[in-house]
């Protein structure tokens, strides 16, 4: 992908929510870290699948936080979801289909893998205000052109993408997806970004023993 694609501008990233069953011994991140500390692979958590975003995060997390939580994969969020408000699973490290149950009361959200609190959910604390770095959902999503594209264009496009991305409509259907706008960035600082996090990924994914 870094050579056949130049990237053009970005648009958004997927914050987790780290959401549990209501019923499970803890009603905040403090006391979910104590307990899954003093309780180590007694606890599981479903991801979307094998080697998506929140399997990576949640396995960061197991690392950065000194904890052992056994992965369940499912062939999606949505299913995933589905077994927490069964009880099946106790944990979710959830990219937004898992709002609305929280909002209304049937699943509880104890911390946020993200940059910033949700204005919903004012009271939950983010996992770097906690300390624990490096939990994120991704890279950002964005457009891209392939790698012959003149720069000329690449600015072009990149311009018309940015003033989009400001149109009320566009911003309420992310906030709709849950998905958190990115800054502006130019095609060059895109790039820079891209090449950042597949070094990143490219060491982060062996380390962790992930494999799909």
């Amino acid at each position: 992908p870094l050579k056949a694609l130049a990237p053009v501008a970005a648009t958004g990233r997927v914050s987790l929510y780290v959401i549990a069953h209501p019923e499970q011994p803890y009603k905040n991140f403090k006391e979910f870290l104590a307990y899954a500390r003093a309780n180590p692979g007694k606890l599981n958590y479903g991801s979307p699948g094998n080697g998506t975003s929140p399997h990576i995060a949640t396995e960061v997390f197991n690392r950065e936080a000194k904890v052992k939580l056994n992965h369940v994969p499912y062939k999606g969020a949505g299913p995933a979801l589905q077994d927490l408000l069964g009880g099946q699973i106790q944990l979710v490290f959830d990219p937004g289909v898992g709002l609305a149950p929280a909002r209304a009361g049937k699943v509880r959200m104890i911390a946020i893998a993200g940059p910033a609190r949700h204005p919903d959910f004012p009271d939950v604390p983010t996992l770097e205000e906690n300390g624990i770095k490096g939990v994120d959902g991704g890279p950002h999503f964005g457009f891209y052109a392939p790698s012959a594209t003149p720069r000329d264009t690449l600015l072009k496009m990149s311009s018309e993408i940015q003033k989009a991305m400001q149109h009320p409509q566009v911003r309420e259907r992310f906030k709709a997806l849950a998905v958190d706008v990115a800054e502006p960035m130019s095609p060059e600082q895109f790039a820079a970004y891209v090449r950042g996090e597949h070094a990143r990924y490219a060491k982060l994914i062996p380390e962790l023993g992930i494999k799909n």
